[in-house]
């Protein structure tokens, strides 16, 4: 642990999530904001000038399309869960927290599959996370086509400023941001990339919060603050 580092901690008997109704639900969603939070991390180094200076501009550049594909994907996965535990977490706070009740709701809205104008059916449904996980073959031959006569670099060595090597298929980020957001257009990248981390952003802060709450509220944890004992798997 860090000199001066503070935790607040919510313990309580994991066997007790195994009994609990919803609470499998919720626990899917746990492990989605985690992996969440673990990206954002990753994504928040690659956006810092440090990292570029230690990489090199093309490297980082396809370093941050990986890691926002991989968001997308989560997002996705992590709405799902949402969906399922939402009554649940809605149940909590409706007693204990009128603001967060009332973000819970516009997450809900943004997460509608039914309503054409919502986040999800406008920005995280079109954004394609293929390139991440698996091979769509028909979209990257239709996306490789479309560039018949450019003089794309295909393979990229960066020569860093501390004399690292840093080897990239750089056509292949540019294949997969095209085939993520579905444009080549810089400015509409963006857009989409600061729409994808404000969403991504405030669903992490109202899950990790939500859940903190229901744990209290159902009696499965009782909370704690102070340094960090190291207890992981083991008691007070």
């Amino acid at each position: 642990m860090a000199d001066g580092e503070f935790v607040r901690s919510v313990r309580g008997n994991p066997g007790l999530l195994a009994e609990s109704p919803g609470a499998l639900e919720v626990a899917r969603m746990m492990q989605g904001l985690n992996a969440l939070a673990t990206l954002h991390r990753a994504l928040y180094n690659a956006l810092d000038n440090p990292y570029e200076d230690r990489f090199g501009r093309l490297t980082t550049q396809g370093d941050q399309i990986v890691l926002l594909a991989n968001i997308v994907g989560l997002l996705k996965e992590s709405a799902d869960a949402f969906r399922q535990a939402s009554s649940t977490l809605k149940a909590a706070a409706r007693s204990r927290d009128q603001a967060l009740l009332d973000r819970l709701r516009q997450m809900d809205a943004q997460l509608d599959q039914a309503t054409e104008s919502s986040f999800y059916n406008q920005v995280l449904k079109p954004a394609r996370d293929d390139i991440a996980f698996h091979w769509r073959r028909s979209r990257v031959e239709q996306v490789l086509a479309s560039r018949q006569g450019a003089k794309d670099a295909i393979f990229t060595m960066t020569f860093t400023t501390t004399n690292d090597s840093e080897p990239r298929f750089t056509l292949i980020d540019a294949v997969a941001a095209e085939i993520l957001f579905g444009t080549r257009d810089r400015n509409e990248i963006r857009d989409r990339i600061e729409a994808i981390q404000a969403f991504s952003m405030e669903f992490l802060s109202v899950g990790f919060e939500v859940i903190s709450l229901w744990l209290l509220a159902k009696g499965l944890g009782y909370e704690t603050n102070g340094p960090d004992k190291g207890s992981e798997g083991g008691s007070e």
